[in-house]
């Protein structure tokens, strides 16, 4: 899995901290709290994060979080493991960010993504599932966010059985069946990756991603003329799609040139 990508993506930046009272001065020292204290993992925490000492932010901020249920605490010890690239601790913060704010899309995407790096596909479901039901018009990005993240073949697997579950439950959103085509496609299951973007495309007929997926795939598999056919009608309906125009003449003159 791809941490640089789930960081960017997925865990917010941070803002820096906001307890200034709490750090400690290097030319007017006052005495640490007593150890094991809140106030002791807070300033170790904030320290530790001023310094890039990521796997020691990471624990202090952890037991913060532990301690104060707050949502910030554990998206800050989220963050500094996967900097720190602990991943244990970071689906454990990142599943009581998740919980702390079940409507907040961010936590939801990322445990299910560090559940599948887990390979506990069970677990990853319930937060994915979370996530679709509850926000659905937010569930796109972070789901392509997730599949774009995947290197492992076995993840990439358990994503794919995932999203399949997903749109037995879920099967109006083609949202849903567009990144279950796409990750067909990535695991070169292109059959059921045409069949997925087709039910993306009967719910949504003119999302232009979907039918460029679509075009590319039929183009893909070498059925040309189905393609150029099939992108005859869409630019009709759609005149204002000029990368779609282009694409089409582009495919209608390979066709041409291959019929002499």
């Amino acid at each position: 899995m791809m941490i640089a990508l789930l960081l960017g993506g997925l865990v917010l930046t941070y803002y820096g901290p906001a307890r200034n009272s709490l750090i400690i001065d290097n030319q007017n020292h006052q005495a640490l709290p007593k150890a094991d204290s809140l106030d002791y993992h807070l300033i170790m925490a904030d320290l530790a994060w001023q310094r890039q000492l990521w796997s020691q932010a990471a624990v202090h901020y952890a037991v913060v979080a532990q301690k104060t249920q707050k949502a910030e605490f554990a998206l800050m010890a989220t963050s500094a493991a996967l900097e720190a690239q602990i991943l244990p601790l970071a689906r454990q913060n990142a599943e009581l960010w998740a919980n702390l704010e079940p409507e907040n899309a961010k936590p939801q995407a990322l445990t299910a993504a560090l559940y599948i790096a887990e390979y506990n596909e069970e677990s990853a479901y319930i937060y994915l599932n979370q996530l679709v039901d509850t926000l659905p018009h937010e569930a796109l990005p972070h789901l392509l966010m997730i599949h774009e993240s995947l290197e492992d073949p076995k993840e990439q697997n358990i994503f794919f059985s995932l999203l399949q579950r997903i749109t037995t439950t879920h099967e109006n959103q083609p949202s849903i069946w567009f990144v279950l085509a796409r990750q067909a496609q990535s695991l070169q299951y292109d059959a059921l990756a045409l069949q997925a973007t087709n039910q993306a495309l009967l719910l949504q007929p003119d999302w232009v991603s979907a039918i460029a997926l679509k075009v590319q795939l039929l183009y893909q598999a070498g059925e040309k003329i189905a393609a150029r056919d099939y992108l005859e009608v869409v630019t009709q309906r759609l005149p204002e799609e000029v990368d779609l125009h282009f694409i089409y003449t582009e495919i209608k003159n390979e066709v041409a040139a291959e019929a002499l």
